[in-house]
């Protein structure tokens, strides 16, 4: 005797379902010639696989098994018949079933699981900063949930000014348990020992939902002390003084031979009698968030920097794809106040930065820029102030 079963006998709506169909030999004697065509409800279409099954050989107490594709459209109970179910027994005689049935349950799609709302936490590892002196706000993001975090954004706010040209700081992706570092630029503008700082995350995570939440973090900020201010002249130093080459040659502007001028810098310093007490280091291809960065790394006390600029738009950086990005006096002003107490000189050898120049001396004791166009390397028509 052969027994027909399907597995599974549960089945998907509206998608399609692998199914496999097992004939087996319940007896101990051999079976040949075995035949069996399905015919399926309307309610359910078959994708893939044969309607028609033929085993020529099942050994007792054997299996066979087929797979097939079905599509099932309606949600219910159906029956799989076959009018054509034949086999060959033991004993030699022909077996012909006529009325085999076969129930199957077509459910509803199963809901998607629940994933719950991402969980995270803001640590800073800074607890006090100076009043009204640009400082780094350190800290770590954790994940503390069991929800992935595709992307995830932080921002301050409060008694605060932050550097513009970074407003956020944007991490990738962040697992469960996972934490990230981060530093922002910030200068306190109220002093006390609980001054409120607000640090906004803004977040996607991986189910595609978006949120925004804010955490109160208190910050202990120092006030300024009074002290004597430095004539503006170089006093002996009792360390080198660094000089910093910026530079900045877009894709989409004309070259510029800007490792040549880094050369002949290093050349005069090297030829100097004094250049012992001078250490050069450079910052290629600048991107406006690069200019912060590397003034807080390298604490110059001199800038120079080399690129083109602009008549009524600024100095010219680069964007992420290499292309002009421009950087208005405003900002740049901006910029340099983060360590105009270490920064004595700014050279802006670029085409029109007179303007940009006499911005930056309103914090920084002496600035050299560009009345005109200039050519490659030539550092003429300068406007000192």
């Amino acid at each position: 005797m052969i027994r027909v079963s399907l597995e599974p006998p549960e089945l998907v709506i509206d998608r399609p379902n692998e199914v496999l169909i097992r004939l087996t030999n319940v007896g101990r004697g051999t079976c040949t010639r075995v035949v069996l065509r399905l015919s399926l409800p309307t309610q359910v279409t078959l994708l893939e696989g044969p309607d028609r099954i033929e085993v020529p050989r099942l050994e007792g107490e054997q299996s066979v098994t087929r797979a097939v594709r079905l599509m099932p459209k309606v949600v219910g109970d159906w029956t799989l018949t076959s009018s054509n179910f034949s086999y060959v027994d033991a004993q030699g005689q022909s077996r012909r079933i006529t009325d085999m049935r076969m129930g199957i349950t077509v459910v509803p799609i199963p809901p998607a699981p629940l994933i719950p709302e991402p969980e995270f936490r803001v640590r800073l590892s800074t607890t006090e900063v100076p009043l009204k002196e640009w400082a780094i706000l350190r800290g770590q993001v954790i994940n503390t949930g069991p929800t992935a975090l595709r992307q995830l954004a932080l921002r301050v706010f409060g008694p605060v000014t932050c550097d513009p040209n970074i407003p956020s700081q944007t991490f990738g992706p962040l697992g469960p348990g996972e934490a990230a570092n981060f530093e922002i630029c910030l200068r306190a503008n109220e002093s006390g020992d609980n001054v409120p700082i607000h640090i906004e995350a803004t977040y996607t995570d991986i189910a595609n939902r978006t949120g925004r939440r804010r955490a109160l973090t208190p910050l202990r900020v120092l006030a300024a002390t009074s002290k004597p201010q430095s004539p503006p002249e170089f006093k002996k130093m009792d360390k080198k003084i660094k000089v910093l080459f910026l530079a900045a040659n877009p894709v989409d502007s004309s070259a510029l031979r800007l490792d040549q001028e880094f050369r002949e810098i290093g050349r005069k310093i090297r030829a100097g009698s004094e250049r012992d007490c001078f250490e050069l280091a450079a910052e290629l291809a600048l991107r406006p968030g690069d200019l912060t960065e590397a003034l807080l790394r390298h604490k110059p006390h001199i800038v120079h920097f080399s690129g083109h600029g602009s008549k009524t738009d600024g100095i010219v950086l680069e964007d992420e794809s290499g292309k002009t990005k421009l950087v208005n006096k405003q900002a740049l002003v901006q910029i340099f106040q983060i360590l105009k107490d270490d920064i004595r000189v700014v050279v802006l050898n670029a085409c029109y930065a007179k303007d940009q120049a006499e911005a930056l001396a309103q914090a920084i004791d002496f600035t050299i820029g560009m009345n005109d166009a200039i050519g490659d390397l030539l550092l003429s028509s300068a406007g000192v102030r």
